[in-house]
């Protein structure tokens, strides 16, 4: 999908897959959410559901990705051509464009589905369960272990340790 797309869409998919955001967290994120821990790393501060606050992190590209799009301190992460809040509509719309161009027609790909793509990518790759609950500012570890089954399946198993074999 990131070679199949470019510009704000580009830039979108990458914070939505690399942070877990929910839609509505990304669209309302401004650059005056942003900062820089004392080790470096940007991060994001978004309010999530129930108005609980998370900070997340943010990697070096994906802020890249965002800056031509920065118009003031105070204005949105992702705007729309006039400068105000993107809308959740256009947003997946978006997405659901950069997904058919990549020929992702088997499912319906939107900016939830990248959310459950970073879950289950983390939780297969082994990051702690509780970090992924943490960044993805779920209040209950059972949402978040729901994605353990997508993850179990990308494990390896007994066949993939013999495969050079045939």
């Amino acid at each position: 999908m990131l070679e199949a797309s470019e510009g704000k869409t580009r830039a979108m998919i990458l914070l939505l897959a690399t942070t877990g955001l929910r839609i509505s967290e990304a669209l309302d994120a401004r650059w005056s959410d942003t900062y820089q821990d004392p080790l470096g790393n940007a991060g994001l501060r978004v309010v999530g559901k129930g108005g609980k606050a998370r900070s997340v992190k943010v990697l070096p590209a994906v802020v890249e990705a965002l800056r031509p799009f920065r118009a003031s301190q105070d204005g949105y992460l992702l705007p729309n051509a006039s400068g105000e809040r993107m809308s959740h509509q256009s947003a997946d719309q978006a997405i659901s464009r950069a997904a058919a161009r990549a020929g992702i027609t088997d499912r319906r790909v939107s900016a939830h589905w990248l959310r459950h793509f970073l879950a289950t990518q983390a939780l297969a790759a082994g990051a702690p369960l509780l970090q992924v609950q943490q960044d993805l500012g779920h209040a209950a570890l059972a949402t978040t272990q729901r994605y353990l089954h997508a993850a179990k399946g990308l494990e390896k198993t007994s066949a993939d340790y013999v495969k050079g074999l045939l």
